[in-house]
């Protein structure tokens, strides 16, 4: 019924922008009947190829247009060009799409045309973006950034900042993205480009609301607010008013947001942007779900989603669609609940939009959880439990509860098909016991027969044959029991894996554990401690989460692990001013036994330098240099150059955890420290590998 149900509703809307589109394009059929020039000529295949939604009918145009195109002009091979790119793109064919983009840049690259070249590159970033390709699209963006640097173009440069920023607030790197944002800022403010400074104003701001700090995020909000109605820039003042609307959204300012949000309508009507009009529909439907006005929350969306059609905007629409899941999911209508849900689903998966789908599954895995059906909330949950940490308090919530449903419910098989067992096993005790009865009784009817004819021989024999079957049986008990407990070294390895691959998940729960915890206590001494055993915990799960990926089930790339443990520690502190790390590794694997202790060892060390290290507004340098010193012998030198410390009296100090804990790992690795306060704090520790099978 789902499926019915989402083909009517996607018929009906490609039939309705069917039929215009079919009327458009026979009109520039007739046009090119009638063009003379080679210009319209590749104006209108080019046209026709954009407006036809056969994709082997557009291409063909294209195609047209091409061949006419090559040799004759650049600028228009170079549109033909992009045309593909959208068309492929819109069909989500990746390969298809970056063939045309690359021809594009390489026509370019050919004339040496640096602009074209740069523009080449942004388009190209975009559609890497689009893909999820996130890496690509940020190296795509620095291309572009040398080609402006080099030109002076000092807007190219703000424009690429911005756009790397983009992406890396999107994968939550919060503090990278603001590093960004903060040196395109400086570049509008030195050099006087009032509109570019308002557009990252707003960037940073809402990167400073997404990590909580409401008051500063409206303060930049307010920045570009002042710079925008000198510039009379209607569509920024609308944008600012929408942000700003957000933020008290997020506060429970729900009276203010709703004004500012009419502001913004307001503003959008000016421009006539009705598409972002859409968007702030959305948002004034999530502050009456969060009021419990259902129906008008309803009547905003339809109002959203009938302009995001009307525009074509259906890449949009999958968290439209997940709002009227939330909605129903709170009314309780399943058939409905279902449906969007679904179409969020499908919108979700279509466009790559990982949120979506991992939303969509978040609810669909708590509306059968709601129904008592965990075993299907859990299969939900199966598909977003290795983003554990990505997921938000209430989605963490949810997932908890739904596994120790699981959990418990799990057991209650377990237990009840042991226990079945079990009645099996005595029932067949119970009739082999009473066969050996009977034939007990009918043995001894004929012994008593023989029984004086043999007394003399059995009793010379008896206690030799009672030692002797009673060794033999001891035997192949033996024996048995080591052909079922004996196994391969393949069957061993898949074994620890899957125990490394349990306790890393394991050690997520406790951390989402610890997070849930943390969430509702208001002390900021306790809360900082939580982070810290959170923080410690992650150190540990990462060592088990590279055992289970690692080619070599005893042993883990060391390299790989400090690299990942430091970005994760300086994300973690979400730091305001930039701490760069300088990272030599000289050893290429360890065991476990060795890398736990190594790793909340260094764990300890780097968190009291990103706390404690460095004077606020000030950048620093962290330093790890791991290495083999002689035949028994391995040295790690870690610290920073901050403002140092005293190790001794911090130990001696009534808050001394973080130095004692350095103090007893050091000693767990059997070996000693020195530590250097001069120019930052630094330790060298002298220690010994941990596992008995290493040299």
């Amino acid at each position: 019924m789902n499926k019915r149900f989402l083909s009517i509703f996607f018929f009906l809307i490609f039939t309705v922008f069917g039929i215009a589109q079919e009327y458009k394009i026979d009109s520039l059929k007739l046009l090119l009947e009638q063009a003379d020039t080679k210009d319209e000529k590749i104006k209108l295949y080019k046209q026709l190829g954009r407006c036809d939604q056969e994709l082997s009918a557009a291409i063909s145009y294209l195609n047209q247009g091409l061949v006419l195109a090559k040799g004759y002009s650049f600028e228009y091979e170079s549109k033909l060009y992009s045309s593909f790119g959208r068309i492929y793109f819109k069909a989500q064919n990746a390969d298809s799409t970056f063939y045309y983009v690359n021809k594009k840049l390489d026509l370019w690259k050919k004339q040496g045309n640096q602009e074209k070249i740069a523009e080449s590159f942004i388009l190209r970033g975009k559609y890497q973006k689009r893909f999820q390709m996130f890496d690509a699209a940020i190296l795509s963006f620095e291309e572009a950034n040398v080609i402006f640097k080099k030109k002076q173009d000092i807007s190219g440069q703000i424009q690429m900042l911005n756009s790397q920023g983009i992406i890396h607030m999107n994968v939550e790197n919060y503090a990278h993205a603001l590093i960004l944002y903060y040196e395109a800022y400086e570049l509008a403010r030195v050099n006087k480009i009032p509109k570019s400074l308002a557009s990252t104003s707003v960037n940073i701001g809402v990167v400073l609301k997404k990590q909580g700090d409401y008051e500063a995020a409206v303060d930049y909000f307010k920045r570009a607010k002042e710079i925008y109605e000198v510039e009379a820039h209607d569509a920024g003042l609308a944008n600012v008013y929408n942000n700003i609307g957000n933020v008290q959204r997020a506060q429970g300012d729900f009276s203010n947001a709703l004004k500012n949000y009419s502001l913004s309508i307001n503003y959008r009507e000016k421009t006539n942007n009705n598409l972002r009009i859409a968007y702030t529909y959305n948002n004034i439907a999530l502050i009456h779900t969060e009021k419990k006005e259902l129906d008008k929350a309803i009547e905003f969306l339809k109002k959203s989603e009938k302009i995001k059609i009307k525009h074509e905007d259906f890449e949009s629409l999958g968290s439209t669609y997940l709002n009227y899941a939330d909605i129903f999911l709170i009314k309780g209508d399943e058939q409905k609940f279902v449906y969007y849900s679904g179409l969020a689903e499908q919108m979700g998966g279509k466009f790559l939009q990982r949120d979506v789908v991992r939303k969509s599954m978040i609810n669909r895995s708590e509306f059968e959880a709601n129904r008592n059906d965990f075993e299907l909330a859990y299969t939900y949950l199966s598909h977003v439990y290795d983003e554990l940490d990505t997921l938000d308090e209430k989605e963490q919530k949810i997932l908890n509860a739904t596994l120790l449903a699981h959990y418990k419910n799990e057991q209650s098989k377990l237990a009840i098909s042991k226990l079945s067992e079990e009645n099996s096993t005595l029932e067949s005790q119970k009739a082999s016991l009473l066969e050996d009865d009977r034939l007990s009784q009918k043995l001894i009817v004929a012994m008593g027969l023989l029984t004086f004819v043999l007394i003399v021989t059995s009793v010379l024999f008896f206690y030799k044959q009672r030692a002797f079957a009673y060794k033999s049986r001891e035997l192949a008990r033996t024996n048995e029991v080591l052909k079922q407990t004996t196994i391969g070294i393949e069957e061993k390895e898949i074994l620890l894996k899957e125990i490394h691959h349990r306790v890393k998940n394991n050690l997520q729960i406790i951390k989402s554990l610890i997070r849930l915890q943390n969430s509702t206590i208001e002390e900021e001494k306790t809360r900082l401690l939580l982070q810290e055993f959170e923080q410690r915990v992650s150190s540990m799960a990462l060592v088990h989460e590279s055992l289970y990926k690692s080619g070599d089930i005893g042993k883990v790339r060391v390299d790989d692990y400090f690299q990942e443990l430091i970005q994760y520690l300086v994300e973690a502190y979400k730091l305001q001013q930039e701490v760069t790390t300088n990272i030599v590794i000289e050893i290429g694997d360890l065991g476990i036994d060795t890398l736990i202790p190594l790793g909340l060892l260094t764990n300890e060390i780097i968190s009291n330098s990103l706390k404690h290290g460095f004077e606020p507004n000030s950048n620093g340098i962290i330093t790890v240099d791991l290495k083999k010193i002689d035949k028994e012998f391995y040295q790690l030198y870690i610290g920073d150059d901050g403002k140092g410390f005293d190790f001794e009296e911090e130990r001696g100090g009534q808050e001394s955890l973080g130095t004692e804990l350095i103090h007893a790992l050091v000693d767990q690795l059997d070996g000693k420290y020195e530590f250097f306060n001069e120019n930052g704090a630094y330790y060298k520790i002298k220690f010994k590998l941990q596992e008995k099978n290493r040299a």
